[in-house]
């Protein structure tokens, strides 16, 4: 049985050399996952597929992806998997000039975790919110 982790990992494997087939495998990994109930791979899914359509450029529909991605992580309660959307959709809004917004929406998330545990998804994280301006340092 293919599984939408398989597929997730399949589709990244083929990202940068085919993405039209990598935007169809991601869409049949989230029709999988729904139709199987394996749906704990849903939000990497999500964020993966978010991460191919910047690849294209920033685009609303990316962000769509990211959002999806942060609200069935945080549903799940998988706080790694909400960090990491969150994390990509920080890069996105930065880039697009909303520093303040993706700062504050990163710190929301990151400050659930031990800084001190030195995960690489931590280290990002703290990498990028370094970069990123608080609302109260842009007012």
């Amino acid at each position: 049985m293919v599984t939408s982790q398989k597929r997730a990992t399949h589709c990244i494997r083929r990202l940068c050399a085919t993405p039209d087939l990598a935007h169809r495998t991601f869409e049949e990994a989230l029709r999988i996952a729904s139709e199987t109930g394996e749906r704990w791979t849903e939000p990497e899914i999500d964020r993966l597929f978010g991460d191919l359509l910047t690849r294209r450029g920033p685009s609303a529909a990316a962000i769509a992806s990211y959002e999806r991605a942060i609200a069935v992580a945080r549903g799940q309660g998988s706080r790694s998997f909400e960090l990491r959307a969150t994390t990509s959709l920080a890069r996105v809004l930065s880039d697009q000039g909303m520093h303040a917004e993706a700062h504050d929406r990163l710190l929301n998330i990151y400050r659930f975790f031990d800084a001190r545990c030195g995960a690489a998804d931590l280290t990002d994280a703290k990498a990028l919110l370094d970069e990123l301006p608080s609302a109260s340092q842009t007012s």
